[in-house]
């Protein structure tokens, strides 16, 4: 607490046992003090500027409380995925599940760049540490942004699946999610226009 806001809260009037005002324990507020300094001072602009030191003081506090709880968030979600994290075999490549979740299907001119975006959540609870990548063809004409993190039950996570052909024609294969308890997989299909799907 900074002296300005221990000042201004901690200003108080006093009264004695007959409840008669006892200017002797009277400490001054910042408005108070702005009076005293500038006797010319209106005592409403007085107030007005104690009231602003006041609520900057106080969003100074909420900022630095809300970056230790971001602190303390990430921290968990750190040690929960770590956690997690030997569920999925990083160092084995990714594979196509079963079930095709859905089709993308993207026209980019040569070297141009088209992009299709998936909103996912962990459908389980709690956190999941994920990887997304490619397999077939697409893994030379596709990106996808994040390649890897943690999936929220909460929060959405977004997927930026891009297409960059760098040869004409078509290119296919297949997208997939994948966390320790789900696999999700959609068909790619990209063309730098000469060909329909």
């Amino acid at each position: 607490v900074s002296p300005h806001l221990a000042r201004t809260l901690g200003a108080k009037i006093v009264t004695d046992d007959e409840g008669a005002y006892d200017s002797s324990s009277y400490s001054a507020s910042y408005a108070d003090e702005l009076m005293q300094m500038n006797p010319g001072m209106d005592a409403v602009r007085a107030q007005q500027y104690e009231n602003w030191a006041t609520q900057n003081e106080i969003a100074l506090g909420n900022r630095i409380m809300n970056e230790r709880v971001q602190v303390t968030y990430e921290s968990v979600v750190d040690d929960v995925a770590e956690y997690h994290e030997d569920g999925i075999e990083l160092s084995a490549p990714i594979e196509a599940g079963e079930e095709i979740v859905g089709i993308i299907t993207l026209t980019a001119p040569l070297n141009g760049v088209a992009r299709h975006d998936i909103m996912l959540k962990n459908p389980y609870m709690g956190f999941a540490k994920f990887r997304a990548g490619f397999v077939g063809d697409a893994i030379y004409d596709w990106s996808v942004t994040p390649s890897d993190g943690y999936l929220k039950q909460r929060e959405e996570t977004h997927f930026a699946v891009s297409f960059n052909p760098r040869n004409p024609g078509v290119s296919s294969g297949y997208f997939v999610v994948e966390t320790e308890d789900f696999k999700m997989t959609w068909k790619v299909v990209g063309s730098t226009g000469e060909y329909e799907f």
